[in-house]
């Protein structure tokens, strides 16, 4: 458990990954993602995730759960969030990316009350440098070693990987 919270991945192979409770395929029902509590989206843009949260996923949820999308933009159907925002089918959301980038200042997004929008900008942390440099290194030496990637290889002819977190509170 990560904060007290079941947290359940979606990833193309169902690995397992560290922090991860259990894991589902991609191709998800709406049985098993409609009673949860929140949503991470944090996936890569393919062919495969372009609008992949859409009006059939929003109406799945019966728990209105809060929505955080900090993926890619187009992964979303902003129609279809809008629409689950105004019918309750999500409580809230909390939006760093949009399928168009800057977000319209005449949307609606900006004046929805569970709406919280952030600027699209990476985290920091004190030690980012460290941190960002030592993944660096080590896939500069497996490169120069062996031409792969050691550390954090996204392959997107694979589709969804693990970048979807589906979290429930325990």
């Amino acid at each position: 458990m990560l904060f007290g919270m079941k947290t359940i991945g979606i990833n193309t192979s169902r690995h397992t990954v560290p922090g991860f409770d259990r894991f589902l395929p991609t191709q998800i029902s709406s049985k098993q993602i409609q009673s949860a509590k929140f949503i991470v989206n944090t996936m890569p843009l393919t062919s495969k995730t372009s609008r992949y949260f859409n009006q059939d996923v929003f109406t799945a949820f019966t728990n209105q759960p809060i929505f955080i999308n900090v993926g890619r933009g187009p992964s979303v159907d902003t129609d279809a969030l809008k629409t689950a925002l105004k019918n309750h089918q999500l409580s809230g959301a909390v939006l760093n990316v949009f399928d168009q980038e800057l977000l319209d200042k005449e949307s609606i997004l900006w004046d929805m009350p569970n709406v919280l929008i952030t600027p699209h900008i990476s985290g920091g942390f004190s030690t980012y440098n460290e941190a960002a440099f030592s993944i660096f290194y080590k896939n500069l030496q497996s490169y120069l070693a062996d031409g792969t990637v050691a550390v954090n290889q996204v392959e997107l002819n694979r589709g969804l990987l693990n970048r979807i977190l589906n979290i429930q509170v325990a």
